[in-house]
């Protein structure tokens, strides 16, 4: 039991090391997590750009006039040209800083990702005059703890990262070691370099994981939302969602001084349909006429399913007059509609109220109900606004 467990807290290890390469992210996600690792890599560049430019001046200056005594006079110059090349090249990336919002995407990707792997070959190459003087891999292994942490990228810019980390290092090790017969000169370079990728791209991984993650929770909680602000059966609007719209929307229009008409609607003698053909063709029916309401009004409108076989349309910036005139459109586009009821047609009574010529919101909610009754009352089939 102890080998299961072992084995499959591995495999669930290595199964996270797949978020770090681009195709296995789920395609929904993918352009997400390719701008948040571009908007994480420019907010850390300028703090790495800035410390390794006064970092490489000050010690620039100190191996050129304050050099330790016991220092051989090569490698104090190697010191210099490494440190001096260093500070030139992050002269050269500043202008990246400031100009970066005027760049083409991809340029400041590709701009931030050459300077992260010049700072980490830089890093060896300081860390391979340290050795002439036994004081370790330190430089290399700062750089490698840099380019793991702070820089977000792909596996295949990783692995680029190391075959060209290894490649470099071991031409440097062959050309000036080479007849140094202690291979674990060789060994502790290629160990830090491997577990130094590894744990960029576990790294990398595990944030991008954890970005899934949640955005996969912000899609649910969004999907929940719609869930619960629409009528499962005509994909309008619900009572809820009416009533959070108006606190919001009926102070806006108040503020700018515009009017906000409603139109209340009820399916003429829609429980005969019901009685006559049962309530799966009531349910067709009042699916058809809310598809004929949707054609019938602007995009901006809003439309509730208000009851059963009710309905209510906002209409913003709207005064009565063209109110009656997309309600009269709306009557008449149902009217004509073919429903497949052979013996009969399904008509809409409408009642109409406006913000604020009818009153407040709740007034003129209830204008719209009486002049729908009494629309019904004078014969059904009609738009009633006075």
């Amino acid at each position: 039991m102890k080998i299961n467990r072992r084995h499959g807290k591995a495999l669930q290890a290595l199964s996270r090391l797949r978020f770090s390469s681009t195709g296995m992210i789920p395609e929904r996600y993918r352009e997400e997590v390719r701008r948040n690792q571009l908007v994480d890599n420019a907010r850390s560049f300028p703090v790495v750009l800035s410390g390794a430019l006064v970092l490489s001046i000050l010690i620039f200056a100190q191996y050129s006039f304050f050099p330790p005594l016991d220092l051989s006079a090569p490698i104090r110059e190697g010191y210099v040209i490494i440190f001096a090349t260093m500070a030139a090249l992050s002269l050269v990336w500043l202008p990246v800083v400031f100009l970066s919002s005027r760049m083409p995407v991809n340029a400041v990707r590709a701009a931030i990702g050459m300077y992260f792997l010049l700072l980490l070959t830089w890093s060896m190459c300081v860390s391979f005059l340290d050795l002439a003087t036994n004081q370790g891999w330190d430089a290399l292994i700062i750089g490698i703890m840099v380019y793991a942490v702070v820089y977000r990228s792909s596996l295949r810019n990783f692995l680029f990262a190391l075959a060209w980390i290894l490649s470099a290092g071991t031409a440097i090790l062959l050309f000036f070691y080479r007849g140094d017969p202690n291979p674990g000169r060789f060994l502790q370079f290629y160990l830090y370099c491997f577990v130094g990728i590894l744990f960029a791209v576990q790294t990398e991984s595990t944030r991008v994981e954890t970005a899934i993650l949640r955005a996969g929770l912000r899609d649910s909680n969004e999907e929940l939302r719609t869930l619960a602000i629409l009528d499962p059966l005509t994909k309008m609007y619900n009572r809820r969602y009416l009533n959070e719209y108006l606190a919001h929307q009926v102070p806006l229009a108040r503020r700018l001084g515009q009017s906000i008409s409603f139109l209340s609607m009820d399916l003429d003698r829609f429980k005969d349909i019901n009685d006559r053909f049962g309530h799966p063709e009531g349910d067709r029916i009042i699916v058809k006429t809310s598809d004929l309401i949707r054609t019938s009004v602007r995009e901006y409108d809003l439309l509730f399913r208000y009851g059963g076989e009710e309905f209510l349309v906002v209409l913003v910036n709207t005064e009565m007059a063209d109110a009656l005139e997309i309600a009269e459109r709306i009557r008449e586009n149902v009217e004509q509609g073919d429903f497949g009821l052979s013996d009969r047609k399904v008509t809409l009574s409408i009642g109409l109220s406006a913000i604020p010529a009818d009153g407040d919101l709740q007034s003129a909610l209830s204008t719209a109900d009486h002049r729908l009754y009494a629309a019904k009352a004078a014969g059904r089939n009609r738009c009633v606004a006075v």
